[in-house]
């Protein structure tokens, strides 16, 4: 599967039901994945390529940097600035973008 390929199936996750473990939640905090959040879209993408253990995030996606920053991490003034409000479809939303660039 190419980077496109992945970010095209992350972004068709973030918009369906989350997987049953899996609770979306942009602020929760865990030593569990790199991103540092269990439910971010980067540890939904954990959750869907286990195999591929911790990635890098540019290379596994071909993105910048800003874009990983923008996309993932909220680095940007695209979502609220209360992280609770920040939704898998505002993610899927923003990742779609980068299909763009």
């Amino acid at each position: 599967m190419s980077p496109i390929e992945r970010r095209k199936a992350l972004i068709q996750a973030l918009r369906a039901p989350m997987p049953d473990h899996f609770k979306w939640k942009f602020t929760t905090v865990s030593d569990q994945h790199s991103c540092g959040t269990v439910g971010c879209a980067l540890g939904l993408a954990l959750v869907m390529w286990p195999e591929h253990g911790v990635f890098e995030t540019e290379d596994f996606f071909d993105l910048s940097i800003k874009q990983v920053n923008e996309v993932f991490y909220g680095c940007d003034k695209s979502y609220p600035s209360d992280a609770n409000h920040i939704t898998p479809a505002m993610v899927a939303d923003a990742l779609e973008a980068t299909l763009n660039d």
